[in-house]
């Protein structure tokens, strides 16, 4: 389950990396959490791809509350699950990162692990976006999913 991650390509990199005709207002950051813009890509009607700035806390479009904002969707329930059925169906995204951490509950307290590519180039999550017409909020989630034998030391879930 993705609690926080980070992004420290340059903006060079990413609109080469994604072939992107321009990046939002971008900042790279080593802790980026719950309830911050995130740079995300999604894809327009005409196929391109854009980068958008999502708030990372999906609300459904339909809800009353926003404070109630989902970071992260099961992969085994996002089909079916109201708050990310529509989203699933119309609106994915890729997250950019170039790292992520995990903590693993140890006997003298949680230990931090920075999981990244070896090589240390961008990768990006699957996500999910909405439109909150009366908050007018663009927000996301990432999709989490059960654990490769790698990660599963470390935690039961993972991007």
């Amino acid at each position: 389950m993705c609690g926080r991650f980070n992004l420290t390509a340059t903006p060079e990199t990413l609109v080469e990396h994604f072939g992107l005709q321009r990046l939002p207002r971008y900042q790279p950051s080593y802790n980026i959490a719950p309830t911050q813009k995130i740079l995300s890509i999604v894809e327009l009607d005409d196929k391109s791809l854009k980068a958008v700035n999502l708030f990372w806390g999906l609300v459904p479009s339909w809800a009353k509350d926003s404070k109630k904002h989902l970071i992260n969707a099961r992969v085994e329930t996002v089909r079916e699950k109201p708050s990310f059925r529509s989203a699933y169906q119309h609106r994915r995204c890729l997250i950019v990162a170039t790292g992520f951490y995990e903590w693993r509950q140890e006997d003298t307290g949680k230990q931090a692990f920075h999981i990244h590519r070896q090589d240390n180039q961008l990768f990006a999550f699957a996500g999910l976006w909405e439109f909150h017409e009366q908050q007018d909020l663009y927000s996301c989630a990432i999709i989490t999913t059960e654990a490769t034998e790698v990660m599963k030391p470390i935690h039961e879930r993972m991007t």
